[in-house]
């Protein structure tokens, strides 16, 4: 995973392949929730599939809570 800085540490992001990028923004629990999804041809060819980990999920160890608002 590459690693992004952001507030408060670093954010792990799953890279892969090249192209237009298509970022996938996880709404539930389970961080690999898209993984099958980019393993099929039609979608990872030409593209490249950026993965974020959330706060407290996966390779992302950074503490929460956080809000979307920022002050």
């Amino acid at each position: 995973a590459t690693r992004v800085e952001v507030d408060g540490g670093r954010l792990a992001v799953d890279d892969e392949g090249a192209g237009e990028a298509v970022l996938f923004v996880a709404g539930g629990l389970i961080v690999d929730s898209f993984v099958p999804l980019c393993a099929q041809p039609d979608v990872a060819r030409g593209r490249r599939l950026l993965r974020p980990h959330r706060r407290g999920y996966g390779r992302t160890a950074l503490p929460g809570p956080v809000s979307i608002t920022r002050d």
